[in-house]
């Protein structure tokens, strides 16, 4: 949900400038349950075909690269794939990019994917944040950047719990003095708990 938030955010900023001025927005959700199709490959494609998208003229080299291609219904190697992502990047003055739950793919293409973002984050001063669990391989990729702790508040917690409660037909609903106990225990074992983790290369500042 934050992640979607400042994806809106960044694109609701970007509308009313004209076009060469206009920052680029990508966003990569990444899933656990689709993490068997999230590879390198697919990541770099799809970041690539939201850039084209906002693109005001492709480059050439992107043009001639497709037309290359088309013809045989063919993969793009890698390699192709990421040098024209590089020449995209460089049709806008900004590039912000979100990573989702980076966590949720496998250890490889996460590992992958930090290293190539770091890359191109050089390459092109791109802003990149990223969401993840805390989890130590990751944090000592991004070591020296900003970095932002969420955990849950134990009132919000209750109010979660208390409007999933009111609509469900659990048992639990009818009965005030269990539901309330109920509710007090789960938000007292969650207290602490860790619940998301955001990084930011370059936190976006909305502007």
């Amino acid at each position: 949900m934050i992640a979607a938030v400042i994806v809106e955010k960044l694109k609701s900023t970007q509308r009313n400038k004209i076009p060469k001025s206009k920052a680029g927005v990508v966003c990569l959700f990444c899933e656990y349950e689709r993490r068997n199709d999230q590879t390198m490959r697919v990541l770099v494609s799809a970041m690539l075909r939201q850039l084209a998208d906002q693109c005001d003229e492709l480059p050439l080299s992107v043009t001639r690269l497709y037309d290359e291609y088309k013809k045989n219904d063919a993969p793009l190697p890698f390699e192709k794939l990421s040098s024209a992502l590089i020449d995209v990047l460089k049709e806008f003055p900004q590039v912000y990019l979100v990573v989702d739950a980076l966590d949720e793919c496998f250890e490889s293409t996460s590992r992958d994917l930090m290293l190539h973002l770091l890359e191109l984050q050089k390459e092109s001063g791109m802003n990149i944040l990223a969401t993840s669990r805390l989890i130590s391989k990751i944090q000592r990729k991004f070591r020296g950047w900003g970095e932002l702790e969420i955990m849950a508040d134990s009132q919000d917690v209750k109010n979660v719990l208390s409007a999933l409660i009111e609509k469900s037909d659990s048992l639990i609903k009818a009965d005030t003095e269990l539901r309330d106990k109920v509710i007090e225990n789960i938000a007292m074992a969650v207290q602490g708990m860790y619940v998301g983790y955001t990084m930011g290369l370059v936190v976006p500042s909305f502007h």
